[in-house]
């Protein structure tokens, strides 16, 4: 898991969006609660996202940096917006707001990546 600090920027949501999730601007956007036209402003340089929303999009880049040792970006993105039972049926982006609740993700990642769900 990554845990030096991360400066969300254009380059580093870019990043986030095209090569670790493989997303359009709307599927990003949807992760995120947000719209595809503020995703393209904040790409773009011409606004910043909020604070609240620059954490989660650091929690967002970390899990993804995660998920990308064993899934590819668009198998990523797919794991990120489907239900899980390993999490009382929520969507792993849903607990993209809290660091408590992304920690419950990393352990579930890990606990994919030793096999231990199929």
């Amino acid at each position: 898991m990554i845990t030096e600090p991360i400066e969300v920027n254009p380059k580093i949501i870019k990043l986030l969006r095209k090569k670790l999730l493989n997303a359009s601007q709307e599927e990003f956007a949807f992760l995120l609660a947000k719209t595809g036209m503020e995703v393209s402003r904040w790409e773009r340089g011409v606004s910043k996202p909020r604070e609240i929303t620059k954490e989660r999009i650091t929690r967002l880049f970390r899990v993804a940096a995660a998920l990308s040792s064993g899934y590819s970006p668009r198998a990523a993105l797919k794991w990120l917006k489907t239900s899980h039972k390993e999490l009382d049926g929520f969507p792993p982006y849903d607990l993209l707001g809290s660091q408590f609740a992304t920690n419950q993700l990393f352990k579930l990642i890990d606990s994919l990546q030793d096999g231990a769900y199929i």
